[in-house]
C-alpha cells in the first residue's frame, strides 16, 4: 500500500472515531438521564403522588359518608361515589409503576382489598341511614376497614418515600458516570488530536516525496506514450494475467479495437488466434525474426509478433505483414509454377534434341520431321511461358504500353481462332461468329493477346473434348466478345479469383493440365487498360463463358 492510501485510512480512521467520540459524547449522557429519569420522574414521582392521593380520596369519602349521617343530604352521597371512583383510578394508575416492585405490588394489592371493604361497608351505612335502622354494624366495620387501611397508607406511603429515595440515589450516580464518559471521551479525543499532531506532518512528508516521484515516473510513462503513439508498429502491454494495459493507436488502426474497448480485457479473447502465439517458434525466417501469426479480425491477416517479458508482464511489438505474407505465397508460387512449366517444354526439347544428335541418321524422314515439329512446338510454348511472365511483371512495375487505333475487331478475332485451331487438340472444334464488320477503339496487339489468353483457357481446360465458341457483339457504344466452352467449368463462387495471378483450377495438376495462371490475370489487366471489363460465369462440370466488352471506335480515335 502507498503511503498516500496509508495516510488516507489513517485519516479516514481518525475521523472514524471522532464521529465515533461526538455520538457517545451526545448519546450516552442523553442515555444515562434518560435511565435516571426513567425512574425517578416517571417512577417514584408518579407513584407517591399516586399513593398520597389515594389516602386523600379514602378520607373524602369517610367524610362524605360522615356528612350524610349527620345532615341526610343527598349531594353527600354523590361526593362519596366520586370520591371513591378517584380512589380506584389512583389504583390502577398504580399498577403498572410497580410491577417490578414486590413490596409495594402486595401492598397494593392489600390496599385495595381494604378500599372494598370499605365501600362496602360505607354502602350499608349510607343504607342503614336510608331505611331508618342507623349505623349499627355497618359502622363499626367501616371504622375496623378504616384503621386497617390507615396502617396500609402509611406503609405504602414510607414504601414510596424509599423507593423516591433510591430513584434520587441512582440519578446521582448516573450523573457521576456522565461525568466519567465525558472525561475519558475527551482524553480520547486529546489522545487523537497528540497522535494528528505528530504523525501527519511527517506522512505529509513523506506523501509530498512519493507523489513527487510519481509525477516523475508519470511524466516519463507520458512522454514514452507520446513517442508510441507515433511509432508505425502496435505496441501491446498486458500484465500478468493477460490483460491489456496499454494500446497505442497503431495497434487500434491494425486491429480495429479502439482503446477504451482493450485495455482491461484479455488479449487472447480480444484477438482470436491470439493464443496461437504461444505455439509458435520464437523466430521465423523472412519477417525479422518474429513470430508470425494469423488473427480473424473480419478478414485473416497476418502479423508479426516481437515480445518481451519483463517480468510483470508482456511488451508485443506487431506489425501487419498480411502483404508481405501474400507476396511471399505468390512468390513461392510463382517459382513453383514458373519451374514445372518451364521444365516440361525443356524437357521435350531436350529430348528431342538428344535424340536427333544420337540418332538422327539412323531415323525415317518422317520420324525426322516429327521431332524436329516437337521442338519448334515446344520452343513456341516456352516462349510463350516467358513472354505471359514477362507481361505480368511488367504489369506489376506499371511499365506496359496501350496504344489507341481503329481495330476490325472480327478480322482479329478471325486470325486469333485460325491461329488456335493449329495447336488445339483434336477433340476441340473452335466456332467464330461475328458481324462481318466491327470496330473497337484498341490496341490490336494486345486484343490479340487477350482473346488468345482466353482461347487458350478455354481449349486447356477442355480435356474431354467439345466445343469452343468465340461470339462479337455490338451493343450501343460497346463490342462484347465472348468465348464459351463445355470443359470442366468452376464454382460461381471463383468468378473474381480466377483472374488472380497464378490462380489455377486444377492447381495438383489431377487432369494434367499445366500452366502459370498468369493468362487471366494479363487478360484482365490489359482489358482494363484498354477501358473495359472482363468476367466469368460458369457451373461445374457446365463449361465457362469469359467475357469482355471494349469501347467502339472514338471520333478521335484515327483509320488504319
Amino acid at each position: 500500500m502507498t503511503i498516500a492510501a496509508q495516510l488516507r485510512v489513517a485519516i479516514a480512521l481518525l475521523i472514524a472515531l471522532l464521529l465515533a467520540i461526538l455520538l457517545a459524547a451526545f448519546y450516552v449522557p442523553s442515555q444515562l438521564q434518560r435511565s435516571a429519569n426513567a425512574k425517578y420522574v416517571e417512577d417514584a414521582i408518579p407513584l407517591r403522588f399516586y399513593v398520597q392521593d389515594l389516602a386523600l380520596q379514602v378520607a373524602r369519602q369517610q367524610a362524605s359518608v360522615e356528612a350524610f349521617l349527620r345532615t341526610r343530604e343527598p349531594v353527600r352521597v354523590q361526593r362519596f361515589y366520586v370520591a371513591a371512583d378517584a380512589g380506584n383510578r389512583d389504583l390502577a394508575r398504580m399498577k403498572p409503576l410497580i410491577s417490578s416492585h414486590r413490596r409495594m405490588f402486595a401492598l397494593v394489592r392489600k390496599a385495595t382489598t381494604q378500599i372494598s371493604e370499605l365501600q362496602g361497608a360505607f354502602d350499608q351505612q349510607i343504607a342503614a341511614v336510608r331505611a331508618g335502622t342507623g349505623r349499627g354494624e355497618a359502622g363499626r366495620r367501616s371504622d375496623r376497614a378504616l384503621e386497617l387501611f390507615a396502617a396500609t397508607a402509611d406503609q405504602m406511603i414510607d414504601e414510596t418515600d424509599a423507593f423516591v429515595a433510591n430513584a434520587e440515589r441512582e440519578q446521582r450516580e448516573r450523573y457521576r458516570q456522565l461525568l466519567f464518559v465525558l472525561a475519558s471521551l475527551g482524553v480520547l479525543a486529546l489522545g487523537i488530536g497528540v497522535a494528528l499532531f505528530l504523525v501527519v506532518p511527517r506522512r505529509l512528508g513523506q506523501l509530498y516525496e512519493a507523489e513527487q516521484q510519481s509525477r516523475r515516473e508519470a511524466e516519463s510513462r507520458a512522454e514514452a506514450a507520446r513517442a508510441l503513439a507515433h511509432v508505425s508498429d502496435g505496441v501491446i502491454l498486458t500484465d500478468a494475467e493477460g490483460r491489456v494495459r496499454f494500446w497505442n493507436p497503431a495497434a487500434e488502426k491494425l486491429t480495429g479495437v479502439d482503446e477504451d474497448g482493450a485495455i482491461g480485457r484479455e488479449l487472447s479473447r480480444l484477438l482470436p488466434g491470439w493464443e496461437r502465439l504461444a505455439r509458435q517458434p520464437e523466430a521465423q525466417s523472412g519477417f525479422g525474426g518474429a513470430a508470425v501469426l494469423p488473427i480473424h479480425l473480419g478478414r485473416e491477416r497476418w502479423l508479426s509478433v516481437m515480445s518481451v517479458d519483463f517480468g510483470d508482464g508482456i511488451v508485443y511489438a506487431v506489425r501487419d505483414v498480411t502483404e508481405e505474407r501474400a507476396l511471399e505465397t505468390l512468390r513461392s508460387d510463382f517459382v513453383s509454377t514458373a519451374s514445372h512449366e518451364l521444365r516440361t517444354p525443356m524437357t521435350s526439347i531436350s529430348g528431342a534434341a538428344r535424340t536427333l544428335l544420337r540418332h538422327g541418321e539412323q531415323l525415317p524422314p518422317q520420324r525426322h520431321r516429327d521431332f524436329l515439329e516437337m521442338i519448334v512446338a515446344e520452343s513456341d510454348r516456352l516462349a510463350r511461358i516467358v513472354d505471359q511472365i514477362l507481361v505480368a511483371s511488367r504489369i506489376e512495375a506499371g511499365k506496359v504500353d496501350v496504344s489507341f487505333e481503329r481495330c476490325d475487331a472480327t478480322g482479329i478475332a478471325r486470325s486469333v481462332v485460325e491461329s488456335a485451331k493449329h495447336r488445339a487438340p483434336s477433340g476441340i472444334e473452335l466456332h467464330l461468329a461475328a458481324p462481318d464488320a466491327l470496330e473497337v477503339d484498341c490496341d490490336p496487339d494486345r486484343l490479340r493477346q487477350v482473346l488468345g489468353n482466353i482461347l487458350d483457357n478455354a481449349i486447356k481446360y477442355s480435356p474431354d473434348g467439345g466445343d469452343v465458341r468465340v461470339e462479337l457483339h455490338g451493343e450501343g457504344d460497346k463490342v462484347r466478345f465472348v468465348v464459351q466452352d463445355e470443359g470442366m467449368g468452376f464454382e460461381p463462387s471463383a468468378a473474381e479469383a480466377i483472374f488472380e495471378r497464378f490462380h489455377r483450377l486444377d492447381p495438383q495438376l489431377t487432369r494434367g493440365i499445366g500452366g502459370t495462371g498468369l493468362g487471366l490475370y494479363i487478360a484482365r489487366e490489359l482489358v482494363r487498360r484498354m477501358g473495359g471489363r472482363i468476367w466469368a460465369e460458369s457451373e461445374r462440370g457446365r463449361g465457362a463463358a469469359f467475357s469482355f466488352e471494349l469501347p467502339r471506335v472514338r471520333e478521335h480515335a484515327p483509320a488504319s
